[in-house]
């Protein structure tokens, strides 16, 4: 398996899972480094580098200031979002959702080596064990819909 950013030669892949998954990942392949490999959408392969397993997006957070700049992580400069994960139906259950995250973030940090904090929000209450053990853990007191982990470049 090899995790890796996606490039616009994974846009056809990205399109499939987007339609499966009701995400738009496939706007986040348009911002790309100077390798030609999105800086915020990446993608799980099998061992071909050719079948999309799954795919997530890691990016800025800051337009979520609202929800989250109350909390004692938030950092407009240095905090990351975590949107749009989906392991295709086939793949799941194989601890390949918590590989994609954890090298995700390794290669953000790549890019944003600042970033100290990964919020997510929630949208099933059902997949909190699941980031909990990699992990996260609720944001707020209210124990709803906000996630948050630490994160050091050597994670």
């Amino acid at each position: 398996m090899l995790v890796r950013g996606l490039y616009h030669s994974d846009l056809s892949a990205v399109q499939n899972l987007d339609r499966k998954s009701g995400a738009e990942v496939q706007q986040w392949v348009e911002d790309l480094d100077d390798d030609g490999e999105s800086l915020y959408a990446f993608g799980l392969f099998a061992d071909d580098d050719r079948t999309l397993l799954a795919y997530c997006t890691i990016g800025g957070a800051d337009m979520f200031e609202d929800v989250l700049g109350e909390h004692e992580l938030y950092d407009s400069a240095t905090t990351l979002i975590l949107s749009d994960v989906f392991v295709n139906e086939p793949f799941r259950h194989q601890n390949l959702g918590s590989m994609l995250i954890n090298e995700a973030i390794k290669l953000s940090l790549k890019h944003e080596p600042q970033s100290k904090s990964l919020f997510a929000f929630l949208l099933d209450d059902n997949l909190y064990d699941f980031y909990n053990q990699i992990g996260f853990d609720w944001a707020f007191d209210t124990q709803e819909y906000v996630i948050v982990k630490q994160i050091q470049k050597d994670a």
